[in-house]
């Protein structure tokens, strides 16, 4: 592509090694409510696991197969809700 006529006076690969630090600080401002809501979402399913395991095998399965479907949704949620916010 960089040797390409169509291509060779833009210069596509010029500046590939250089950090553009405004575009860089951009996509975390964006992207860090998300992950952290993510984070914080996955870390709560996971202790209601540990602490619904306390009860036994059956009530575990049980809330795993009915809460992953509401997690998916719940999920999606969160994730809208964050871009707006951000």
């Amino acid at each position: 592509i960089y040797l390409s006529p169509p291509y060779r006076a833009s210069a596509p690969f010029h500046r590939i090694w250089v950090m553009d630090w405004d575009i860089t600080w951009r996509m975390l401002k964006i992207g860090t409510p998300i992950g952290l809501t993510i984070v914080a979402e996955t870390g709560m399913f996971i202790a209601a696991a540990l602490m619904i395991g306390l009860f036994g095998i059956a009530p575990l399965a049980a809330a795993v197969s009915l809460g992953w479907g509401m997690h998916r949704s719940v999920q999606r949620i969160n994730s809208g809700g964050s871009i707006l916010m951000g």
